[in-house]
């Protein structure tokens, strides 16, 4: 049996914003799981670059929303950093 490789490389030029890393990872998993009742043996993420861009070229269509969520990033570490990590979550994480 041949099994083929899922396996993509993507290139986006966005703030960082956790949701939207959340959303795609999300989405590229299903995209790229093409054995559904097989288990997936191993995930390989990497992001660069967050902190070091060049503003033109950021996504016009979505700088907005990413700024709104730069903000609420910076706000939630700040919290998290003084009362611990676990002291805000993401309803995903909800048990």
């Amino acid at each position: 049996m041949g099994w083929e490789c899922s396996k993509k490389q993507y290139t986006l030029y966005r703030l960082f914003n956790e949701s939207f890393i959340q959303y795609f990872t999300q989405e590229k998993f299903k995209e790229l799981d093409l054995y559904l009742h097989h288990p997936v043996r191993y995930i390989a993420m990497s992001t660069a670059k967050f902190l070091h861009h060049n503003p033109k070229t950021l996504d016009i269509f979505e700088y907005e929303n990413d700024v709104k969520m730069r903000k609420l990033i910076y706000a939630l570490t700040k919290v998290r950093y003084k009362y611990g990590k676990d002291i805000v979550i993401g309803g995903g994480e909800l048990e």
